[in-house]
């Protein structure tokens, strides 16, 4: 194995063939920088697949990226790119040719299990490293065979994933469609055993095995027999070249229709990230269920993203909208961890060893493969990959027993687009849930997948995986919908128009529009509508309690527990009860704030101000040290003198006390930028302490109101009345009211006036009721014990909720079709479309604007750039003037720490050009300018430095001699 060499790089670019341009660039820059140890890796890819084209640009880039971020490292990896054009024995000759002819002490790849098992024990016997991110066959493991290392997963850790998915909707056979390779055999007894342990039965055992090299009829012959013994249930695990034919096929035999469900494994759910519409067969696999490893969205991912998306574009002809697999992402990662392992061996080894050949090896006869030579770092190179952390693209890279650890899956539902719509994730420690992070409360919930849309956009039936009915194979059950029918509040549900001899409604409404959607997947056909009349002895209990068999009351039906008589569905809006009160108007002068000045400029404002304060303080300090006396002398004098310049501008400016051009056009310039910033501050003061703004409630307990005697109001029917009585109040001091516009009137009268103090009611209609006078009025929250509930018990009791007779199957799928509406975004629309847009509440709607940085950063950058680039203009000069004695110090034999010390003092020293300065308009008086005096002032009693002070006169004398 010939030996690694330190050279520079145009030299050894002529003794050594390189597979790619890379090398060369790789090499220009270690020239650049400096002397480079070159380490030869082995890249074994399938450069006529499409992934094995973007892998490879992926790792030419990670390359790149790592030298570009660690120009300090004292090795670089040079990559030798083979083609194993997708065969075992290519494979094998790739690598003997890379150990005897290039010297490759690592090698990434291959890709393909079956190749990495040959790869591997070739390895073996050369002590070289066997990085492989894409074989995932179980059996290959870095226990067998030490030299090799999984920067991925192998298929075994996504079993459970597909075990609690087949328990999560009680299906109890499957059948496995996999690929006869050692790729999808592997898999199998791993499979069986995950499936085994949530009651799953396996069945038509190896009669969904199909060869790699399958024809479409092989294909087709065996899902006619899967379908012919009326499988259901699919988990296809098979390269995505495979996969495309296979789901082609059962398209056109009618197996992605509705009544069929379809799992597919990582392999084919990655690729989908890569699809091309023309390869690709998206149509037919509408209603698929992924499973694929979940990498979460970073800052460094999408510039990477963005780049690459740019190079793949340039270099390769493939599809300009793919996106990155996973796969790539850990050969990103893995070339990362491969160079920092690679540099810390070799640092290592050439601490205690004079020269590198004791450590790389001898040349390869590789005519006899016994006879491969042992590369004598490859134990310490295993190591430290194996060691290797850090923070990558597809997160965390941490090795557990040569295989990275796992990581959380992402469920996909493949429904319009490539990379499929995510319905949930799946983590070791909790298991299925909607969401990536998930509460205790949740993880318990049944509930836990988003809603999956299936072949055929067929409702599924849980518990027999080998007959599941679709909408069409049962009938629908009818329903009767009753809506109740008042004056007010019609935005949850308003009776347009009766037939008087059906008595059937046309109706509509925020309640109306929520069922028809939750319905909208389930076998439930509305027969008619019917109203029932609110009023104020004819109310909502009466309603429940005359609820008939298939019928259901759809409107704003509240869910209390006296109502046990029925049965309820998940509530659909906000729960709780509330007073609705007027407000009492105060303005910020008047609520006696201590912190009120600080209020116009958000935090982000202040920090940049002063740090902008601190800048300018460095740049008057740098430019005017060395030429003008005021800032010489103590280094406390100096410091207290800067900021007192500096923050003295932000009431009254000090240019006169400096006299460089440079400092003083950048002075001026944050001069400018202070006038700006403190005109904008008085006006936006002024703002706050002159606009009223809602303060709080004149009442915030319904104790007060019963203690004072106040009248109090409800709305007409509903249950709030009974809960009054039961706090105390009584009768009379009740009154019940039926739409918004009777609350205002009344609230606007007060108890004083014939009306009432506060109203008790729903949260759901006082936000109704405030989004229309809202400048009035708040909401007080009641959590009162005299109510008979807590806090906790109010969230999870009240609400309005869909009302169905006592024990009707119904109610389950309704709640579960609630979930679904209200945690996606259709609710939004919904409620758009009937409430508008929700106004803030009066704390937080303001009448003015808090200014933050984002308002004035283009003055920041203007001020900025003027004090930098004085600040580099002074320093350049500086540099110019002293190179001789520059030169001398960076040129000797000092330590760093004596040169740094040595130009400090250098630059300390006053400017030898210097003569006489313009004294400040305060040293200057009537008698100076009279009798045109000089006068000589000490400005450090240690240092012994004189300046003058002169008076205009002089000072114009001066500047002519």
């Amino acid at each position: 194995m010939p030996p690694l060499k330190s050279a520079l790089p145009l030299q050894i670019i002529k003794h050594r063939p390189f597979a790619s341009s890379l090398t060369a660039v790789v090499f220009f820059w270690g020239w650049v920088i400096g002397t480079a140890v070159t380490f030869p890796v082995g890249v074994i890819l399938d450069l006529e697949t499409e992934s094995g084209m973007v892998w490879n640009t992926t790792i030419a880039m990670a390359v790149e990226d790592f030298y570009a971020s660690h120009r300090d490292y004292k090795t670089r990896l040079v990559l030798n790119v083979r083609d194993t054009k997708q065969d075992v024995f290519g494979s094998a000759v790739s690598v003997v040719d890379l150990l005897g002819n290039f010297g490759v002490q690592a090698i990434i790849g291959p890709t393909d299990s079956s190749q990495a098992r040959i790869v591997s024990e070739l390895g073996n016997r050369a002590q070289v490293p066997i990085i492989s991110f894409s074989a995932s066959n179980p059996s290959l493991s870095h226990a067998n065979t030490p030299y090799f290392i999984r920067t991925g997963l192998d298929d075994s850790s996504q079993v459970n994933v597909i075990a609690d998915i087949i328990n999560h909707f009680r299906w109890s056979e499957v059948v496995p469609i996999y690929e006869d390779s050692e790729y999808g055999n592997g898999i199998i007894p791993f499979l069986y055993e995950a499936l085994s342990s949530v009651d799953a039965k396996i069945s038509c055992r190896g009669s969904g095995s199909i060869p790699p090299t399958a024809t479409d009829d092989q294909i087709y012959s065996t899902l006619k027999v899967l379908k012919s013994h009326e499988a259901r249930v699919f988990v296809v695990h098979m390269r995505p070249s495979l996969g495309w034919r296979l789901f082609k096929k059962a398209s056109e035999i009618g197996m992605m229709e509705d009544g069929y469900v379809w799992i597919i494994t990582d392999g084919i759910s990655s690729a989908l990230n890569l699809a091309d519409p023309s390869t690709v067969p998206l149509d037919s696999m509408q209603g698929v269920l992924g499973v694929k490893p979940y990498v979460q969205t970073s800052e460094a991912l999408r510039n990477f993203t963005s780049r690459w998306k740019t190079r793949i574009r340039k270099d390769r002809d493939l599809n300009s909208d793919a996106s990155l697999d996973v796969h790539a992402l850990w050969a990103y990662d893995t070339v990362w961890a491969l160079a920092m392992a690679v540099e810390k061996v070799v640092e290592s080894s050439t601490s205690t060893s004079t020269s590198t050949k004791d450590h790389f090896g001898k040349s390869i006869d590789y005519s006899n493969l016994g006879m491969l030579k042992a590369f004598s770092l490859g134990p310490e190179l295993v190591d430290a990959i194996v060691a290797t952390e850090f923070s990558g693209l597809s997160g965390k890279f941490h090795l557990v027993d040569g295989q990275l650890q796992s990581s959380p899956f992402q469920i996909v539902n493949v429904n319009g687009w490539a990379p499929g719509r995510e319905v949930g994730f799946w983590k070791s420690s909790s298991g299925l849930s909607r969401r990536l992070s998930v509460s205790a409360e949740n993880m318990i919930n049944t509930n836990v997948l988003g809603p999956v849309i299936w072949p055929g956009e067929a409702k599924l039936i849980g518990g027999d995986g080998r007959r599941m009915l679709s909408p069409v194979e049962k009938n629908k059950r009818k329903i009767t919908v009753i809506v109740p029918m008042k004056n007010g509040f019609n935005e949850f549900v308003k009776v347009e128009s009766i037939d008087n001899r059906t008595k059937e409604v046309n109706v509509s409404g925020f309640s109306i529009d929520v069922f028809k959607q939750v319905i909208k997947n389930l076998n439930v056909d509305i027969v008619k509508y019917e109203a029932y009349s609110i009023y104020e002895n004819h109310n909502y209990d009466d309603m429940c309690k005359e609820l008939k068999k298939d019928s259901v009351i759809v409107g704003d039906v509240t869910i209390i527990a006296r109502r046990s008589y029925v049965e309820f569905s998940l509530p659909f809006t906000e729960t709780g009860i509330a007073m609705l009160v007027p407000t009492s108007k105060n303005s910020y002068a008047e609520s006696g704030s201590p912190w009120i000045l600080f209020k116009p400029w958000k935090w982000d404002l202040w920090l940049t101000v002063f740090g902008f304060l601190l800048l300018t303080a460095l740049m008057v300090w740098v430019i005017e040290h060395r030429i003008n006396p005021e800032f010489r002398g103590p280094p406390s004098q100096q410091m207290s003198l800067v900021f007192y310049l500096v923050f003295s501008t932000l009431v009254f400016p000090q240019k006169e006390m400096v006299i460089s051009n440079l400092s003083r056009i950048a002075y001026i310039v944050w001069v400018v930028v202070i006038f700006i910033l403190t005109t904008s501050y008085t006006a936006s003061l002024t703002s706050m302490l002159t606009v009223e703004n809602l303060q709080r409630p004149r009442i915030t307990d319904l104790v007060s109101l019963l203690d004072n005697g106040d009248y109090v109001g409800y709305q007409c029917g509903a249950f709030l009345n009974n809960t009054l009585h039961d706090f105390g109040f009584s009768k009379s001091k009740i009154k019940c009211y039926n739409t918004s516009e009777e609350y205002n009137i009344a609230l606007s009268l007060g108890s004083s006036g014939g009306g009432v103090s506060a109203v008790l009611d729903e949260v759901p209609y006082i936000n109704l009721f405030l989004n229309k006078h809202s400048s009035n009025y708040t909401m007080v929250v009641q959590t009162h014990k005299g109510f008979g509930m807590s806090n906790t018990q109010q969230t999870s009791g009240y609400g309005f909720g869909f009302v169905f007779p006592k024990g009707d199957p119904l109610v389950l799928d309704v709640s579960r079709g609630v979930l679904e509406v209200t945690q996606g975004t259709t609710i939004d629309a919904i409620d758009e479309k009937w409430f508008g847009a929700r106004k803030m509440s009066n704390e937080e709607d303001h009448d003015y604007i808090q200014l933050s940085f984002h308002n004035f950063w283009g003055l920041f950058v203007i001020t900025g750039g003027a004090s930098v680039i004085a600040i580099i203009v002074y320093l350049i000069n500086f540099a110019c003037s002293n190179w001789g004695e520059i030169k001398d110090v960076v040129f000797s034999d000092s330590s760093i720490k004596t040169k740094i010390s040595m130009t400090a003092t250098m630059f300390d020293k006053k400017d030898s050009k210097f003569k006489a300065v313009e004294n400040d308009s305060r040293h200057t008086n009537s008698s100076d300018e009279c009798c045109g005096s000089m006068i000589v002032d000490q400005t450090s009693a240690s240092s012994s430095e004189y300046h003058l002070s002169a008076t205009p006169k002089i000072t114009r004398f001066l500047s002519l001699n």
